[in-house]
């Protein structure tokens, strides 16, 4: 094990530290790093079961042969400067369960990875400039515990098989440019262990569903749907959600009374219902 993080540690990774290829765990988290992360290089550290470089100033693509570690478990590339595509060959390590990559500027499609072979706990890919629609393939990590797509550009619709996500807990698409709102929600409530749930910022000028068979989210306990703008009224299925701590409908066009029943949520401590065009007194 190397683990260095919280340092002041400058220049380029040492050529050096690619020849202690019984490493298992490297971690040079939070220091002021510069350079690539060299393919020919990281490929020699095939025992890898963790690599963390978050936050040290890298740059530069992930390399194809990061496919060949196929020890590793957990990735931290976050808070980078690194760009470029993911690599088809992540799809490789096949005992991958902890992905983040936020905050760099990868680009792309996420379906040129195939997921299907990864055992996720934790996949993290927010703040970057990803586009196309979320991967049919990462459906197929059913111990997938959180997934991180938020701030990027994934557009389209939610496929029905997101249900196989039976382990989620968490989920955010906030800031995005995702569509059907309906849809969304009919999907995602076959998701039963979900607590949050991040969806604002999409679904632009669309409605509000008021349909009563949103029956699921019987663990949710934060939801935020702010700045789509969504129109129609507060729905009804919100009250059935008795596990609730937060919601957020801020920044939409929301009209109509502010219902009752919100009192009787006995759990929230948290509502920003801000910015919309409710009129009358709460009924």
């Amino acid at each position: 094990m190397l683990k260095a993080v919280h340092n002041n540690l400058t220049g380029a990774l040492p050529d050096g530290l690619f020849n202690a290829t019984s490493l298992e765990h490297l971690s040079l988290a939070n220091n002021g790093l510069q350079g690539v992360l060299d393919g020919s290089s990281i490929v020699k550290l095939s025992r890898l079961t963790v690599l963390d470089l978050g936050s040290t100033g890298l740059s530069g693509k992930i390399p194809e042969s990061v496919g060949q570690l196929r020890r590793l478990e957990e990735l931290y590339l976050d808070n980078n400067n690194m760009s470029g595509e993911l690599p088809s060959a992540l799809g490789n390590c096949s005992n991958l369960r902890y992905i983040t990559i936020r905050n760099n500027s990868f680009i792309g499609d996420l379906s040129t990875v195939n997921f299907t072979m990864l055992d996720l706990r934790i996949a993290d890919f927010s703040m970057n400039l990803f586009t196309g629609p979320i991967p049919e393939s990462i459906y197929s990590c059913s111990n997938l515990v959180a997934l991180r797509l938020g701030y990027n550009n994934f557009h389209g619709h939610f496929s029905p098989i997101i249900g196989n996500l039976r382990s989620l807990s968490f989920f955010s698409i906030t800031n995005n440019s995702f569509k059907n709102i309906t849809n969304a929600l009919q999907m995602l409530k076959s998701c039963k262990n979900l607590t949050s749930l991040l969806i604002g910022t999409n679904f632009k000028g669309e409605t509000i569903p008021q349909d009563e068979t949103i029956d699921g989210f019987e663990n949710l306990q934060v939801l935020t749907i702010d700045a789509c703008p969504l129109v129609g009224k507060i729905p009804l299925w919100i009250s059935k959600l008795a596990k609730l701590k937060m919601i957020d409908l801020s920044v939409n066009q929301l009209s109509g009374a502010i219902p009752s029943w919100i009192d009787e949520l006995g759990f929230l401590f948290y509502l920003d219902i801000s910015s919309n065009n409710f009129t009358g007194n709460i009924e």
